[in-house]
């Protein structure tokens, strides 16, 4: 009888930690999600012409589902003839907003 009670008190403990990982499974591939977008943008972006007009210097945003991605573009960052663009993809997980950031260089 009392392994019976001890073995029921164990899963009911154990029980009340799968709302706890199904909440971090979410958010983890929520953050996967945003890793992946933000470097595929990254990526997209290094593949372009030097000149093309999403690599102007200012600052672009468009959104990707229920992400936002925005990137500032600067001339002559760090060096003249470079191009820095910082991304950062934006969203928001159980009211909260959550975002992961990417820095690169771009050379002629």
């Amino acid at each position: 009888m009392f392994a019976l009670t001890f073995f029921a008190i164990g899963l009911l403990s154990m029980a009340q930690l799968i709302p706890l990982a199904s909440r971090q499974l979410q958010a983890s591939r929520g953050q996967t999600s945003s890793i992946n977008l933000a470097q595929s943008t990254l990526e997209d972006l290094t593949n372009r012409n030097y000149s093309d007009p999403d690599l102007t210097a200012r600052s672009h945003y468009f959104t990707a589902g229920r992400r936002t991605v925005s990137y500032t573009v600067q001339d002559d960052v760090p060096v003249p003839g470079n191009k820095r663009i910082d991304l950062v993809v934006t969203w928001d997980e159980s009211g909260r907003t959550r975002n992961v950031s990417y820095s690169t260089v771009l050379s002629r």
